[in-house]
């Protein structure tokens, strides 16, 4: 038995233990085990092949007495708890990183590392691989400016970080005073403070410097709304979204363990992308199967997680769950219903109609009704209430109900009525059809190109679902007949945070939360839809209380620069006095409008707003790769909030004005005298790293529209930073990266580790009994080179140079008659410094915290050095009991109603029944009980259920208006409102637009319906084709009646769906640069999986002690030097999944260099021929750095974005960044010339 197969059998034992877990990781090596941090690296020394960053050479004797310091990791592996990381240094060179490795609590106790709640969180190797980015020898020294085209390195030259600092501020406010601050996007938030987890390595205050009059937000960071959108549409109690506390999946733990009975995980991958809840994860599985209990894992790939927990992988092809959960349904609804509408004798394989009737909203058809908010009570006539007791209900057709949907042509519904029922519901809808003959319209009936609308009819039956995702019919309705098996349940339902980001993800999203709502998934332990929020277990570590072993930093007043502007907003004596009734009002304008927040994906749309007529083939701008715009439009997509990207008029309280004709707010007129003044994107401040090139879909088009635009200091710009039209770019990074090669400014950042960190983490308690933090204090380790600055001295650099400017403000050149101003900018660096005289670095502050702590002769610091402090700070926390949770009902121990105050995990509390569990008890009450009067779910329910209940989706519409659909207090199988608020988003800001082109346009390129209220399933060949203009018959980009551009892509070949999920230990768009992390997935041609060894020619551009107002950069090459110069033996590329079958069908092997491509992009890539993947499905994990190379353009970095459309979620309007159709061959005619 190979290596290899020696691991996997471990790995797919399942009754694992942590002995046996961890000699399949070892035999696995470099590969799943690393999630505990067992690494073969963690005793080496980096040794940059230049002079060491700092500390010298050195000798053996150095290693025996390490300096030992704490820190978290500084990987995002998830909203809240991290990881430990324990850092050894010598010389101020880290030579070895491990993590908690303490058996014992403060208190003495034993910590048990077999409870799923054992309190350590232990570091894995990208964790450990901090080392490597510390000492890098490829780091950035110096502030860059570039001076001739984006993306070429040649052009940029060393300037001090002052005067860049100076020239980003000014060009800042050229930009707002003519266009206003909606004209400058700011990346990844504002935040002006340094408060709770966090180190001084961060840029976000520098940022808030940098905007003093603000900018335009995105939706919340990193597309927020969009990851809540899908999976709240249903109204599920259960299901929150992402990055809630309610969907952390580690909560429910002890239910998982104890009793429920099947897990079914929808592509989820926990023990790679949230590792400090890994171990947790696993005992808990391990609990389950142990009990009999069952895991299905559904996805194409096969993941590190489905392999060490689920008992049952589905193989399903990407992008089909939604077909996979209709046939689901249809097979639910044949087992209820015989062929003349009748109901079949109650099974465990028929659905609960009395329950549907009751809870659930459109999966049948209903009347046009009126519902009374208090009593439920139903009335078919208007009661013409005055009160607004009664809430409107509209009619779901017969023909567009979810039902009608999955039976298509099957007449069976259209022969049930609601007289074979009993309940109160039913009784009142009397003779009403369940269902009719589906009836939503195709303008081009069988002419039609898209698959979605020829099935439209069929009955989606598990044969005809087997067809699109590959799943065997007997096996869904294997899974069906789970669903609706009473015995079968608690079901706890797991979500891939990267499904929202495809396509149609969110409907997917949808669908799956509305299989939960029909099969009365719901109110048991258990039972919600869970997700990778964080490694919190509901029951987890025990705090140290004593605060004598703690040193409180609270204390420590800083980076506060008083900035403000003068637009009055709500103060707590407004809420004090009743002028408002809102305490989340408090702070926010009284009658200002701002600017409307944006997809945070529309960033790129912006640009192409403002600079159309820079954007010509003339500059090099051909469209090419975004084939699915049509360029006579100013803006792509028809995204609505990139249609608001204009400058309004205001009144002098701030008030955007409404013009009599349009009905929307008037819009200042241009020179011309009619077209509006177009605002959209004309700078961008952004230190998220490879966010702007690497992390946004569709780079070659992204890399084009940045060299079509003249360079902001080029000799093509007239005033360059002092020119408010000209395009700015600006980010904060530690290498050349990918997008550090396409700004105007790139300033030098610092790694976590060459800053101070002041963190809570890890087995740290993180609140005293008062609730303030219990932070600990790390010095900065390794000590930054050239001009690079921690977020601390960047940022009073930033607001000195504001002082330099003064007060800034704007208004009637940005449409305003108020004019805004700023108030504290004069002595803003002053004030920043937290009262001291002048700048102090940050750490000196804290030092100043831990001098008095060992002067103070009392606590467990008294009169130790501060070697001592920094070593023993961290405080090992003591395991709680391992709660099981047996009971049937949720339990406020596993409540997801966090925001009601309904969750305790305290003894006596935490086994009491929910708010959530006690609804479905009495549901089950009820439904055995008489039915005959209505049973009112949200009088009990403080969760989503309500008849003001939202969608969830931040578009700005017109709540009021009369056509506004209401919520009937259901589950919302079918929404009205989904449909509405995509139409309407944005419509008042739209009246530069003829009426038709307001809102956001509802119709594909057949002129049919883009967005419908139920979760339908869109064939993804359908997508693609829209997205590379594929369809034989209409161009999709203009709507005209001619054969699309790349028709002949889906004409010929064999396309693979492609997904980029987060690589291994979710390296994400970092690290990219990091020796560890590569080997873990590059590799050479021919080699194996250790074999990516070219980490000392990559991302390495020779800097060198540059003078100012010189080039650092003496040619333009790759980031890959050794690809470049065509390296064989070093020369290393990304993995790409392939399955054996099809990998065979193309004379592919095991380690081949292959062409990916379709017609967005093209990337090389190595071959990793696996069984774990399903055929006819890619896997390209994200990470690779975007690296085109020079001689052809294809990107060698292997970035999966380069691939990827520019394309929007369906529903949504945000990023598609995991959607994407390629072919895949063998290279044969690579250049190695050594």
């Amino acid at each position: 038995m190979g290596k290899m197969d020696e691991a996997k059998s471990v790995l797919l034992d399942s009754s694992i233990t942590r002995r046996s877990f961890m000699k399949g990781l070892i035999a696995v090596g470099g590969g799943l085990g690393m999630v505990t941090g067992c690494s073969q690296e963690d005793n080496t020394v980096f040794t940059p092949s230049n002079k060491p960053s700092n500390g010298g050479d050195l000798s053996g004797s150095d290693f025996a007495n390490p300096s030992v310091y704490y820190s978290s990791c500084v990987h995002n592996c998830g909203t809240g708890i991290r990881c430990v990381s324990k850092l050894h240094v010598v010389n101020g060179r880290i030579v070895r990183v491990t993590s908690d490795d303490s058996d014992y609590a403060f208190d003495g106790s034993y910590r048990n590392k077999e409870q799923y709640n054992d309190s350590r969180s232990l570091t894995c190797p990208k964790g450990r691989a901090i080392k490597y980015r510390a000492h890098h020898p490829a780091k950035l020294r110096y502030a860059l400016k570039q001076t001739k085209q984006r993306g070429d390195v040649t052009g940029f030259v060393r300037i001090p970080v002052e005067q860049a600092l100076k020239e980003i501020a000014t060009k800042y406010r050229k930009t707002v005073e003519k266009y206003g601050p909606g004209a400058v996007h700011n990346i990844y938030g504002t935040s002006g403070g340094y408060g709770g987890q966090g180190t001084y390595a961060k840029y976000a205050s520098t940022r808030s410097a940098l905007t003093p009059l603000g900018s335009r937000g995105g939706y919340g960071d990193y597309s927020y709304f969009q990851y809540h959108f899908g999976s709240v549409i249903v109204g599920h109690p259960g299901s929150w979204g992402a990055y809630n506390k309610p969907s952390n999946l580690a909560w429910q733990f002890p239910a998982i363990a104890g009793v429920v009975k099947n897990v079914v995980s929808w592509g989820a991958n926990m023990l790679t992308t949230v590792n400090s809840a890994a171990w947790g994860y696993i005992r808990s599985f391990e609990k389950l199967k142990e009990r009999g209990g069952r895991a299905w894992f559904i996805g194409p790939e096969f993941t590190d997680t489905g392999v060490t927990c689920h008992t049952d992988w589905i193989q399903t092809r990407n992008y089909t769950d939604v077909a996979l959960i209709m046939a689901m349904f249809y097979e639910m609804i044949v087992n209820t219903f015989n062929e003349d509408g009748s109901l079949k004798p109650k099974s465990s394989k028929s659905l609960d109609i009395d329950y549907i009737d009751t809870m659930v909203h459109g999966f049948f058809a209903s009347p046009e009704y009126w519902v009374h908010t208090t009593t439920g009570e139903i009335v078919l006539q208007d009661p013409k209430d005055t009160k607004n007791t009664y809430r409107h209900i509209a009619e779901v057709k017969e023909g567009e109900c979810l039902a009608a949907y999955i039976m298509g042509n099957d007449k069976r519904l259209t022969k049930a009525n609601y007289n074979n029922a009993k309940n109160y519901t039913a009784k009142k809808y009397g003779n009403k059809a369940r269902a009719g003959l589906v009836s939503w319209a195709i303008k081009k009936g069988d002419q039609t190109e898209y698959l979605y609308k020829k099935d439209m009819k069929k009955p989606k039956t598990p044969e005809w679902a087997s067809a699109i995702c590959g799943v065997p019919a007997e096996k869904i309705r294997e899974l069906a007949n789970m669903y609706t098996d009473e015995n079968q349940h608690p079901i706890f339902n797991e979500w891939a945070g990267g499904t929202q980001k495809q396509h149609n993800g969110s409907i997917q999203l949808w669908a799956i939360t509305a299989l939960m709502a029909v099969t009365k998934t719901f109110g048991l332990s258990g039972e919600t839809f869970g997700g990778a929020w964080a490694g919190i277990s509901s029951h987890g570590p025990v705090d140290d209380k004593n605060k004598e072993n703690y040193i409180d930093f609270s204390g420590v007043k800083v980076g506060n620069a008083n900035v403000s502007d003068d637009i009055p907003r709500y103060t707590k004596k407004d809420f004090d006095d009743g002028t408002i009734k809102d305490k989340d009002l408090i702070g926010t304008y009284k009658t200002f409008e701002p600017e409307p927040s944006i997809s945070c994906k529309e960033w790129f749309n912006g640009i192409k707003l403002a600079f159309k007529d820079e954007l010509t083939p003339a500059n090099g701008y051909d469209g090419s790769h975004i084939p699915d715009w049509d360029m006579k439009n100013r803006y792509y997509s028809n995204d609505g909030g990139v249609k608001s990207m204009v400058v309004f008029e205001r009144d002098a309280q701030g008030k955007l004005q409404i013009a009599p004709q349009t009905k929307c707010y008037k819009y200042k007129k241009g020179s011309d005298g009619s077209s509006p003044i177009y605002a959209g994107i004309r700078m961008i401040i952004n230190s998220g790293g490879a966010i702007m090139v690497n992390q946004h879909m569709n780079s070659n088009d992204l890399t084009a529209m940045y060299k079509a635009i003249p360079a902001l200091n080029s000799s093509k710009v007239a005033d360059t930073f002092n020119n408010p039209d000209a395009l700015c770019l600006v980010t904060f990074d530690l290498f050349m990266s990918p997008t550090a090669r396409y700004m105007d400014y790139v300033l030098p950042a610092v790694s976590q580790l060459e800053a101070v960190g002041v963190e809570s983490f890890g087995g740290h308690a993180s609140e005293f009994d008062d609730e303030k933090p219990k932070s600990m204090y790390r010095p900065p380790v390794v000590k930054p080179l050239g001009d690079a600055l921690d977020g601390w001295e960047m940022t009073y650099k930033a607001w000195e140079q504001q002082s330099k400017l003064g007060e800034a403000s704007y208004g009637a050149d940005a449409g305003s008659v108020l004019t805004v101003t700023t108030t504290g900018i004069t002595n803003a660096a002053t004030n920043y410094l937290g009262g001291k005289p002048k700048f102090q670095p940050i750490a000196d502050y804290y030092e100043e915290v831990i001098d008095k702590a060992i002067k103070s002769g009392k606590g467990k610091f008294a009169g130790k050095s501060k070697n001592y402090v920094y070593a023993n700070q961290f405080t090992p926390t003591k395991n709680n009991d391992e709660y099981i949770c047996t009971a049937f009902y949720e339990t406020r121990g596993t409540t997801t109603n966090f925001f009601n105050k309904d969750s305790s995990i305290k003894d006596g509390e935490r086994d009491k029944i929910s708010k959530t569990g006690q609804i479905r008890k009495n549901l089950d009450d009820y439904l055995k009980g008489a039915m005959d009067k209505p049973f009112v779910f949200t009088s009990l329910n403080g969760v989503q259920n309500k008849f003001d209940a939202k969608t969830n989706v931040p578009f700005p519409v017109d709540t009021k208006a009369a056509d506004y659909p209401q919520m009937s207090g259901k589950f919302q199988i079918y929404n009205a409102r989904v449909k509405y608020d995509y139409e309407n988003a944005f419509k008042m800001y739209h009246g530069w637009l003829p009426e038709e082109k307001r809102g956001q346009e509802n119709k594909d390129a057949e002129g049919d319906l883009l967005v419908y209220p139920i979760p339908m399933y869109f064939n993804f060949e359908d997508s693609f084709k829209e997205s590379y203009n594929g369809f034989e018959k209409v161009d999709s980009a203009t709507g005209e009646a001619k054969r699309g551009k790349n028709a002949d892509f889906f004409a010929t070949g064999k396309p693979l769906t492609m997904s980029t999920t987060h690589d291994r230990f979710r390296v994400h768009s970092t690290h990219d640069e990091n020796p560890l992390l590569r080997e873990l997935n590059h590799r050479v041609v021919g080699g194996g999986w250790q074999s990516g060894n070219d980490w000392k020619e990559y991302a390495v551009f020779p800097a060198g002690d540059t003078p100012l107002n010189q080039a650092p950069y003496k040619k333009g090459q790759m980031i890959s030097q050794a690809i470049e110069e065509g390296n064989k033996k070093t020369a290393s590329w990304h993995e790409i999944w392939i399955n054996t079958l099809d990998a065979r069908e193309r004379g592919i092997a095991d380690g081949d260099l292959c062409l990916v491509e379709n017609p967005i992009g093209k990337v090389r890539v190595i071959a990793r021929v696996t069984d774990r993947c399903m055929k006819g499905h890619l896997n390209l994990h994200q990470g690779g750095w975007y690296d085109p190379n020079p001689k052809d353009g294809i990107d060698d970095g292997g970035n999966a974005n380069t691939l990827i459309a520019s394309t929007p979620s369906r529903y949504d309007h945000g990023n598609s960044q995991q959607s994407a159709y390629v072919k895949i061959s063998k290279v044969t005619n690579f250049e190695f010339k050594k």
